[in-house]
């Protein structure tokens, strides 16, 4: 009786689950019509859609079933997808439309027509450091621009990176990118490819930071170096413990044909401490792309000749150590020796300690000519002790204080979010887009204001606050006749 209330529950359940899964050529919002399925990964199935409303193909992601019915999944799904919508980057997959269609969370997104890196990388790999370089400072100019707004990927890998027909790449799922402790590394359809890609601080279980979306790009960098990931296992979970504790091998000893100046940069990006790393994907893009100034290879680390200890009885290590303390014995007798004054001279009754030597910053054209001086010191007399008065005015000092560093603010007005990035990343300033506005002469999404204006100074590391142009107002006055 209990077997069949249970197997009874169990249909109700897969009927529940299977009815809230979106089906091809329904119309979700009586706005979206679904069309063949484009994909589907681990937590969620990709697939075509056309938008009614204004006639253009779309790309629509819902969770699988599985994990649509799980509310604690569903309000995470929602939220950040939500917040994936606020990114926008010229290499970031526009998102244009979140919400739920008969308790089925949905996304919305740009259609791109092309192929993912993964399948690029499958029939062409591998490829040359100029190449992997270019399509890197994109997919770092994205992750940049992301960082600076406080959002990780977390799930950085070749099928999420795609690449149009114009060879431009786009990243891809910002909105519900996830961590070690969103999947279980054993599920074989979607833990695994996370797990090539994972950082070891993700692997442990720590919180992904910048630095984690630098390493799992420096996997991606090797794999399309070489043809090959940096380690391989039998198991999602023998996989990400390699990424713990194995050193990643040198891409030049895997591809031999591959410049052996590029292995620094790749295993800079690879390093187990996320201190070590660069400090950017920027940067990473930027030391691959100048990969032929990158000097000689950091050689290997040469481990010390063991030196079998002497047979029991030997006299060689005693008369060694002999040997080395009289020499050290005779150099300290011979150095003191050497220091010795020539004569000795009565100790003086009274000693008179000089005055500090006082800096003056400049010398007196006439003193020069009749006596040699030594430049900026007065030497005061030893014979009369020096009386310093207190002055009620303070002398200003002579030497004038280090400068701070200062960096001056660029003109971002004209410019995208994009090219705002690779105007102030190298000058060590922060990017951050306030609200959009209205504007009737400047284009739409391109930067209207900013603060501090052009050319202020600035310290470095300072914040560049940027306001996107939303286009003419809507709400324009109009004249009266």
């Amino acid at each position: 009786m209990v077997d069949a209330l249970s197997e009874g529950k169990t249909r109700i359940d897969r009927a529940a689950i299977a009815g809230v899964m979106i089906q091809p050529r329904a119309l979700i919002k009586g706005r979206y019509r679904v069309g063949r399925r484009l994909g589907d990964g681990g937590m969620a199935i990709v697939y075509l859609g056309h938008d009614l409303l204004l006639g253009r193909d779309v790309a629509i992601k819902t969770p699988r079933p599985q994990f649509a019915a799980d509310p604690a999944f569903r309000a995470r799904f929602e939220r950040e997808a939500r917040a994936a919508a606020s990114l926008s980057h010229p290499n970031i997959i526009d998102v244009h439309d979140v919400g739920e269609d008969d308790g089925t969370p949905f996304i919305v997104m740009e259609l791109v027509r092309g192929q993912s890196l993964k399948e690029i990388i499958a029939a062409d790999a591998p490829f040359h450091p100029d190449d992997v370089a270019e399509l890197l400072g994109q997919i770092g100019g994205a992750l940049d621009y992301a960082h600076a707004r406080g959002y990780v990927h977390r799930d950085i890998k070749p099928g999420n990176i795609l690449i149009d027909e114009h060879g431009r790449a786009r990243l891809v799922d910002f909105g519900i990118a996830k961590g070690l402790a969103d999947a279980d590394l054993t599920d074989v359809d979607g833990g695994f490819g996370t797990a090539a890609y994972l950082s070891p601080e993700q692997a442990e279980g720590l919180m992904a930071t910048p630095a984690s979306d630098v390493y799992s790009a420096g996997v991606v960098a090797f794999e399309m170096l070489t043809g090959e990931q940096p380690f391989t296992a039998e198991t999602p979970v023998g996989l990400a413990m390699r990424h713990v504790n194995d050193p990643a091998p040198r891409p030049s000893r895997v591809a031999p044909g591959l410049p052996p100046q590029v292995d620094p940069i790749v295993l800079r990006a690879l390093a187990k401490d996320p201190t070590r790393r660069w400090g950017s994907a920027g940067a990473f893009a930027r030391a691959l792309h100048d990969w032929r100034n990158a000097g000689p290879p950091v050689p290997a680390p040469v481990l010390a000749e063991v030196v079998a200890p002497p047979t029991r009885g030997s006299l060689a290590p005693t008369i060694v150590v002999v040997l080395l303390v009289l020499g050290a014995l005779a150099a300290l007798l011979w150095t003191g020796f050497r220091n010795l004054p020539d004569s000795i001279e009565p100790t003086p009754t009274s000693v008179v300690v000089p005055s500090a030597p006082v800096i003056t910053g400049g010398i007196d054209p006439d003193a020069a000519a009749d006596e040699e001086v030594v430049p900026g010191i007065v030497p005061a007399d030893p014979a009369v002790p020096e009386v310093v008065e207190a002055s009620d005015q303070a002398v200003a000092p002579t030497i004038a204080p280090a400068s701070e560093a200062v960096v001056v603010v660029p003109n971002l007005q004209g410019l995208t979010i994009g090219g705002s990035m690779q105007a102030v990343l190298p000058l060590d300033l922060r990017l951050v887009q306030d609200q959009r506005v209205y504007s009737d002469t400047v284009p739409l999404n391109v930067v209207a204001a900013q603060d501090p204006p052009p050319g202020a100074s600035v310290s470095p590391g300072a914040m560049i606050r940027v306001s996107l142009s939303r286009g003419p107002s809507p709400f324009a006055a109009v004249d009266q006749p």
